[in-house]
Order: C-alpha cells, then structure tokens, then sequence
C-alpha cells in the first residue's frame, strides 16, 4: 500500500481502513468501501478481508447502509499503464 501512497492523507492506510467505523459512529446512513484488490498476494484473500470488514460493521453499525467498490480488473483500451 505505501509503495503506491507516498504522500497525502491516502498514505495512512490505517486512519482510512478506520474511516468507515468513523462513519458508522456518527450515524452516516450509507457507507462505501472501495476494495483495495492486489494489495496481498492474492485477491482471494483481499476479498475475504473486505467481506469481513463488512461483516464487522454491519454487526456494529446496522442500522446504516452500505456499498461496496471494485476496481476495474481488466485493462481498457487506451486506459494508462501503471
């Protein structure tokens, strides 16, 4: 994750992984989790972790709604190369 942040509010990963239980304590009725797939070795392992993540604050934070996110994961003609 640091090697693609390196600078800004982005580079703290965890105050962003803690954004969405920020949310959820303030009564925000819809919260969006954007997954972050490639940071692991494997994307199989990234979704469970979202999915737990949103396990964990539909158990906490019922009453609010939410979305998740996913990157594109194929290339698009004339999309940038990293």
């Amino acid at each position: 994750y640091a090697r693609h942040h390196l600078k800004g509010k982005k580079q703290d990963f965890f105050w962003r992984l803690e954004t969405p239980d920020r949310l959820g304590r303030a009564g925000i009725d819809k919260i969006g989790l954007g997954a972050l797939i490639g940071l692991s070795d494997s994307w199989r392992v990234d979704c469970y972790m979202v999915a737990e993540h949103l396990l964990w604050l539909q158990q906490h934070y019922w009453q609010s709604r939410y979305s998740v996110s996913f990157p594109r994961l194929r290339p698009c003609t004339g999309g940038i190369e990293p």
